[in-house]
């Protein structure tokens, strides 16, 4: 398997847990917590803020 289809199968696994929670989650904040998911896999080493916003495609506003 490749790296694209293990974080494909990452992401939806993640995907279905959000869905199974009881409580409600935004979509924005969905898509959030997913990208950090997969950052925290794919950053080598010590993960900060710097890396996360560095890697990442979300912005601070």
């Amino acid at each position: 398997m490749d790296r694209t289809s293990i974080l494909n199968q990452y992401r939806g696994i993640c995907s279905d847990v959000l869905g199974e929670l009881t409580t409600k989650l935004n979509k924005s904040f969905k898509s959030f917590l997913m990208e950090t998911l997969i950052l925290y896999l794919v950053i080598p080493g010590r993960i900060n803020f710097l890396q996360l916003w560095r890697y990442g495609k979300s912005c601070e506003q």
